[in-house]
């Protein structure tokens, strides 16, 4: 199955890295330093090629990144196990069976102390900047799914890492996975 992780705290993403970097047979240091390194000039450029999109309806540009990346989230999970960080693509997936929708949280804190060792920076303003990170995605994710982004109805697991560290919540996301790779093997072929 595909893997979607939704983030609650920028600073999760040391799970991401972790789950990828083992899928991937790379180093979490690889990963770390390919996985948002696209400009936005680059991205708008790659939304702008893609012919899937009419120009006559003219869409904005969020709207067309939307469309963009909604079509290469499919595309990739279609063609075999990926892991998929964010993007809504746990609603874009949502009708797909062999797709594992999971949600990494923690508390406020907790992520502010995690964003400051990341950043080097003092832990109110790392509060800060995940409390507005995680602004905009709720807004982002209500404003194309109509759904509240940590709704518990739009994941198959969530995961506090307050509670079970990194580390467990990389084991127990890995434990969901090979349960549904088992379930989807009894009930027929993949895809």
């Amino acid at each position: 199955p595909s893997i979607n992780i939704s983030l609650i705290r920028r600073s999760m993403r040391t799970v991401y890295l972790i789950l990828m970097a083992r899928q991937m047979g790379y180093a979490p240091e690889f990963v770390e330093r390919s996985e948002q390194n696209i400009s936005a000039a680059r991205l708008w450029e790659m939304v702008a090629a893609d012919s899937g999109i009419p120009r006559s309806i003219n869409p904005s540009k969020d709207d067309a990144i939307f469309v963009s990346q909604s079509r290469t989230i499919r595309s990739l999970a279609h063609k075999g196990e990926c892991v998929i960080v964010g993007r809504l693509a746990n609603w874009i997936l949502r009708d797909d069976p062999h797709v594992v929708r999971v949600f990494v949280g923690s508390g406020a804190d907790e992520a502010a102390r995690r964003v400051a060792r990341q950043l080097g920076i003092g832990t109110d303003e790392a509060g800060r900047k995940a409390g507005r990170g995680n602004s905009g995605r709720a807004i982002h994710c209500r404003h194309y799914t109509g759904v509240r982004w940590a709704a518990p109805a739009a994941y198959d697991l969530m995961v506090n890492t307050d509670r079970m560290g990194i580390e467990g919540a990389v084991a127990t996301i890995i434990g969901a996975v090979e349960r549904s790779r088992k379930a989807a093997a009894a009930t027929g072929p993949a895809r």
